[in-house]
């Protein structure tokens, strides 16, 4: 709730880009509302919302977020596996 999350977001951009990456990729659980504010204040464009399935027993919905460093080609996208407050 300090805005770390934001400034970890904001921070790690240029890294990854001069890493010749060109998008950032985020998804966080849908009920998950202060880590969506997050990427939202740090420039990422909010995607749809989906459905992550963990298992047979574990379906949980998530939003997907991009931040695109750069005009979008095709090239690779660094992920970040999981970002947020818990």
């Amino acid at each position: 709730g300090k805005g770390v999350g934001t400034t970890i977001l904001k921070a790690v951009q240029s890294w990854i880009k001069q890493q010749g990456y060109e998008a950032l990729y985020g998804e966080v659980k849908a009920e998950n509302l202060i880590s969506q504010k997050a990427f939202l204040k740090a420039g990422y464009h909010q995607l749809e919302e989906s459905i992550k399935i963990v298992d047979d027993l574990q379906h949980i919905p998530i939003i997907r977020f991009v931040a695109d460093l750069v005009p979008v080609q095709e090239k690779p996208v660094f992920i970040i596996a999981e970002i947020g407050s818990n």
